[in-house]
């Protein structure tokens, strides 16, 4: 017997939808594909939980590497246009995003959906960077 084919609700594709950042989630072993042919790494995880205006159901994006390295998919994608000031490498608390009205627009891979671009709604929203130090950074980076 197999289970029933769930239908998840699908988002409107290639137009602005208006919403919330209603949850950040972490998993801190998630399992990342090699690059390259390099092999999995196992790193925290982080992707955010949208609730949009009109749509019954939570959406997610995808599942990221918890880093905030200037070619990292969480820095380029999202904090360096949601986050004023925001620079490679910034500490902070991510959590601080949870609220942030933002207007997304996502495509269809597959069977998945993506977000193909996010803005704040409002102003970029301001935040209180930690002060690091070179040796904070090796210490991360083991």
């Amino acid at each position: 017997m197999f289970p029933p084919k769930r239908d998840y609700e699908k988002l409107e594709v290639g137009v602005e939808i208006s919403g919330v950042i209603s949850n950040i989630e972490y998993d801190e072993n998630r399992t990342f594909k090699g690059f390259e042919g390099q092999p999995d790494k196992k790193l925290t995880g982080v992707r955010f939980v949208f609730n949009f205006d009109d749509y019954a159901f939570p959406h997610n994006s995808r599942w990221m590497k918890f880093s905030t390295y200037e070619k990292a998919n969480l820095y380029d994608k999202y904090l360096k246009v949601l986050i004023k000031g925001i620079y490679s490498n910034a500490s902070f608390d991510l959590d601080v995003l949870k609220g942030m009205k933002v207007i997304t627009t996502w495509s269809t891979n597959g069977d998945f959906q993506n977000i193909e671009t996010i803005k704040p709604a409002g102003d970029m929203l301001e935040v209180k960077f930690a002060d690091i130090t070179e040796d904070d950074l090796a210490d991360w980076s083991k």
